[in-house]
């Protein structure tokens, strides 16, 4: 379970070094920094990369060499299942959690300038 949890955790912060970088590129280009928003990231997901080479080269024998297949298959099933909601429609809690993230928080200056009603 600790390998295949290392597994799935690597492409989770992948994904998530992957989307801090378009994030700021795309939604906050005044506020991108390539060494924070580009570079770190980057080198992030290569040391990821290279803890989930380490684990597989060589080979491990049976059973930790099931838990790279297994993370790709749960992978693969959580994003079939993504597809099948939106083909179906029902991606509505997708569009919520969306609106969520761009929601902007307010800082304790401009709190403590808001006026109390």
């Amino acid at each position: 379970m600790g390998t295949m949890l290392t597994f799935a955790l690597i492409l989770t912060f992948s994904a998530a070094n992957l989307g801090v970088f378009l994030y700021y590129f795309r939604e906050r280009q005044d506020e991108f920094h390539p060494v924070l928003h580009a570079i770190f990231p980057l080198l992030g997901t290569l040391a990821l990369f290279f803890v989930a080479y380490s684990s597989l080269t060589p080979w491990p024998s049976p059973p930790l060499a099931y838990a790279p297949r297994v993370v790709v298959i749960w992978l693969a099933v959580g994003l079939l299942l993504l597809l099948a909601m939106k083909l179906g429609g029902k991606e509505d809690w997708l569009i919520k959690a969306g609106q969520v993230v761009q929601e902007r928080v307010e800082t304790p200056e401009e709190a403590s300038h808001r006026p109390v009603i």
